[in-house]
């Protein structure tokens, strides 16, 4: 992905995906408490919630044999349509008000977990 791809709730927040560091970056930020976090501050519980369902965020299997959690959820977000609804949440941040899926599926299309990983 060579740029970050965001998205702002009716409540004011802000969600960024971006493919950074051999990884996917996810952020989070209130404007209005000026409170910002991301995936890789090593927050407790963090996940991105697709439809209320919880996508864990780590960058690499602690299992050998497992799947990586940041691919299962890559591959989510790309499975995405304009109904879904997305949210982040962390025991820090608790949950967000949801961010419409629209457009995601389409501007995700053609990008491999390969390509996030491989992007410096």
């Amino acid at each position: 992905m060579a740029f970050p791809l965001f998205t702002e709730n009716k409540a004011g927040e802000e969600l960024t995906l971006n493919c950074s560091g051999h990884e996917l970056v996810v952020a989070y930020e209130d404007k209005k408490s000026h409170y910002r976090v991301d995936s890789t501050e090593g927050l407790k519980d963090m996940y991105v919630l697709i439809n209320k369902k919880a996508y864990a965020l780590e960058p690499r299997s602690y299992v050998p044999g497992e799947p990586i959690p940041a691919q299962v959820t890559f591959d989510a977000l790309k499975r995405t349509g304009p109904k879904d609804k997305i949210a982040f949440t962390s025991a820090q941040s608790g949950e967000s008000k949801p961010f419409s899926a629209k457009g995601l599926s389409d501007a995700l299309d053609g990008i491999t977990w390969q390509d996030c990983t491989q992007f410096p």
